[in-house]
């Protein structure tokens, strides 16, 4: 395998710094599950994995709406 190659395909590791990064790894890992030869023997890992996600979307959204929120209270308060 070339400089290039290695390169390309990457260590694996994934930064985790922001709410969309974290859903980004659990999506890797729920491919993964997906793709390999029993994924019904993980089918508890993928749910939890599942709700993981689907509880990062969640925060993920508060957050904006409390931004947007903040944004009006000072829009307000000016």
């Amino acid at each position: 395998m070339t400089a290039i190659e290695q390169k390309r395909q990457g260590s694996g590791w994934v930064k985790i710094q922001t709410l969309q990064g974290l859903r980004v790894a659990i999506q890797r890992m729920l491919n993964k599950i997906l793709m390999g030869k029993s994924p019904l023997d993980l089918a508890e890992t993928f749910a939890q994995l599942s709700n993981a996600w689907i509880n990062s979307f969640r925060a993920e959204v508060a957050l904006i709406d409390m931004m947007e929120l903040e944004e009006r209270i000072l829009a307000l308060e000016i």
